[in-house]
């Protein structure tokens, strides 16, 4: 969100108004930001709905491997 004040950021998160996700930025990551900031939070997809997504289910595997306990 950008503004020339804090009233006026605040005002365009209240109101939902943010400039467009860049076209760099798969399709499916710009939908995602699109959901998420959602004015109304019953519109808003759930956490564990989000983790979900294929792409971040791919992304976190390789962002965070698991790895092996031993004893």
């Amino acid at each position: 969100f950008e503004g020339s004040s804090l009233r006026q950021v605040v005002s365009k998160i209240c109101r939902g108004r943010y400039n467009p996700v860049p076209s760099c930025y798969s399709s499916e990551l710009r939908l995602l930001i699109t959901q998420l900031f959602k004015v109304n939070p019953r519109q808003r997809p759930s956490v564990s709905s989000v983790l979900k997504r294929p792409f971040l289910e791919t992304l976190s595997k390789h962002l965070h491997p698991q790895e092996r306990i031993s004893h």
